[in-house]
């Protein structure tokens, strides 16, 4: 005889594809998080030791510029994945 699935059961049955992707897109997210951190880290010590400023400052532009377009990218994903699931 099978079993009645309760409540939370039949949700996270739902849930759970979706909590999966997400949790794998955000462990990509992470990976380039952390690859900028590095470059940041990298720039801080560069800096330190006395490299010329003006050679750093692109290198700063696109580590700036990559922290908000993922982190944008992140949360417009978000967004969408949210509207898909429950509004369509």
């Amino acid at each position: 005889m099978m079993q009645k699935t309760g409540f939370f059961g039949a949700v996270w049955k739902q849930l759970y594809p979706h909590v999966l992707s997400g949790l794998v897109e955000f462990g990509h997210y992470a990976i380039l998080w952390i690859g900028v951190s590095a470059v940041h880290f990298v720039r801080i010590i560069a800096t330190a030791f006395g490299v010329d400023p003006e050679i750093m400052r692109p290198v700063s532009f696109m580590e700036r510029w990559v922290w908000i377009a993922t982190f944008a990218a992140f949360f417009f994903r978000v967004l969408i994945r949210v509207w898909r699931v429950t509004w369509h």
